[in-house]
């Protein structure tokens, strides 16, 4: 799809990313030609370095690499996904050279001067995918919570909004446990303003906490092979200013051959009614 399609590949929906001063996804497939496959692993992910050029072209400008696949073509792999990125200039946040790299998060500033800290954090860990000090890998959630809040404290001395990526929860899920909702609610607490969570495959619901907000997780994107509802999503616009946060959600279709697409009604209601079902519970 990428080296038919190129950025268009995105086409559907980049206006939402171009209108934006950030925009960020979670990037699951390292980007490599190389690489050295995780032979032990039940699915193992490698994608195009063209990818990255068709995402800073529409827009992406930023993504985390903390999840679960960005090891998956090991330690070369993930920093060749890096270069790839930072050479199109996209900024890259839970994943790098080492632990306190991985961990720390980067700072984008907009055209207006405001500056925003990003980060990104894992609860789901295959062995050997964390960094360490001297080592490349990924940024730990739920494994050293204490280290995530001390991580968004610092970020928040720094900028003036915080955004959090976390990758989290069981896949299929369709609602969060008590320990995603304490996690979340931990960083928002730190100093977080928004939560923008991921991994089960399906669109869970959001919450308002404490001047923050929290996603629970996000449906697929860009992700063949997917349909009905696990090709359902949605894009969260978010405008954060010093009165609190103005979000929009904007249902989008990502499955089958996993082109993008603006979803059209009745389809979009029916995404955007389960999201409201399933945030009620969340007294959202």
């Amino acid at each position: 799809v990428v080296d038919s399609m190129g950025s268009d590949l995105f086409k559907s929906i980049a206006p939402t990313f171009e209108k934006s001063d950030i925009g960020f996804v979670n990037l699951e497939s390292p980007l490599t030609t190389g690489g050295d496959a995780q032979g032990w692993k039940d699915a193992v992910i490698k994608g195009d370095p063209d990818l990255a050029p068709a995402m800073a072209a529409s827009g992406i400008n930023v993504v985390t690499m903390a999840n679960n696949h960005a090891g998956d073509m090991g330690d070369s792999g993930l920093l060749d996904s890096i270069r790839h990125c930072e050479k199109n200039d996209i900024t890259v946040v839970g994943a790098g050279e080492d632990l306190e790299e991985a961990m720390a998060g980067k700072i984008v500033e907009t055209g207006e001067g405001t500056k925003v800290a990003l980060l990104g954090f894992t609860d789901v860990l295959p062995v050997g995918y964390p960094a360490t000090s001297s080592s490349p890998g990924v940024a730990p959630g739920r494994a050293d919570i204490g280290a995530v809040k001390k991580a968004i404290r610092a970020a928040k001395k720094k900028a003036d909004f915080v955004v959090v990526g976390w990758h989290w929860n069981f896949e299929y899920k369709r609602a969060p446990s008590a320990l995603e909702e304490s996690e979340g609610k931990a960083a928002i607490d730190a100093g977080a303003d928004l939560v923008i969570a991921h991994h089960p495959h399906l669109l869970n619901g959001v919450e308002a906490y404490h001047g923050g907000l929290i996603v629970y997780s996000l449906g697929n994107l860009v992700f063949s092979g997917f349909s009905g509802e696990t090709a359902e999503t949605v894009l969260v616009r978010a405008r954060v200013s010093g009165d609190g946060i103005d979000a929009q959600l904007i249902p989008v279709v990502g499955g089958g051959s996993g082109v993008p697409v603006l979803a059209k009604r009745p389809q979009a209601d029916s995404i955007l009614q389960r999201v409201k079902g399933f945030s009620a519970a969340l007294d959202t």
